[in-house]
């Protein structure tokens, strides 16, 4: 049973640092909004000037996926159309 688990964990983790980074500023504000939405969850990539840095959190649309020792915070990004557009929330670990 334990081993299902940790199978099942290994492949959704590897699946989700398998799909394509959004890229913040290539998309509307609503377009980012609508992603989230379909998607559930997104891994976003930030275009700080010249040079894009990839975030190291998940955006996600469900405010109740944070494990019990995170918190969850308001997700704010720069878009093609806005300079701070909520795109949804991710988890930080409490300090």
């Amino acid at each position: 049973m334990k081993t299902a688990l940790s199978l099942l964990i290994v492949l959704f983790v590897t699946s989700l640092w398998a799909e394509e980074p959004v890229k913040t500023r290539d998309h509307s504000c609503s377009d980012l909004q609508e992603i989230v939405e379909e998607r559930g969850e997104v891994y976003i990539k930030l275009r700080i000037s010249r040079y894009y840095v990839y975030s190291a959190a998940y955006v996600r649309n469900n405010r109740n996926v944070c494990f019990f020792d995170e918190d969850i915070v308001e997700n704010w990004v720069p878009s093609e159309d806005k300079f701070s557009c909520h795109m949804g929330y991710r988890c930080q670990a409490r300090r």
